[in-house]
C-alpha cells in the first residue's frame, strides 16, 4: 500500500547518486553520522544497533522522513520507507562514511 507524500528539504532520500548525496536532508544525515562514526566502529553489535536506532529517532524527531522514489507508471512519487529500511540507510552511512 503506497501513500505518496511531498518531499521536503529535511527528508532523507534513499537511493544512490550525487543528487541524493547533495540533498539537504542527506547532508544533515552525514553530519550526524560523522559525530557517531568512531564510536560506532569500535562498538559491539548490540551497541551499533542502539546507535543506529538513536540516529534514526534523532532525525525523525526533527520532522525528517526517510523517503524513496516510487514510479506507478506515471509520475514519480515519494513514499516513506519503513524503519528497517531507515536503519539500513543509517547503518550503511555509518560504515562507509569517511
Amino acid at each position: 500500500n503506497v501513500v505518496p507524500v511531498s518531499g521536503s528539504p529535511r527528508d532523507i532520500i534513499c537511493g544512490r547518486g550525487l543528487h541524493i548525496m547533495n540533498h539537504h536532508g542527506n547532508h544533515n544525515l552525514h553530519l550526524i553520522v560523522d559525530r557517531y562514526r568512531h564510536t560506532y566502529l569500535t562498538s559491539t553489535r548490540k551497541e551499533k544497533a542502539a546507535i543506529t536506532r538513536s540516529i534514526v529517532e534523532q532525525l525523525k524527531s526533527t520532522g525528517a522522513r526517510f523517503l524513496r522514489r516510487f514510479n506507478d507508471g506515471g509520475d514519480d512519487k515519494w513514499v516513506e520507507v519503513d524503519d528497517k529500511t531507515a536503519y539500513k540507510k543509517v547503518g550503511h552511512a555509518l560504515r562507509l562514511r569517511k
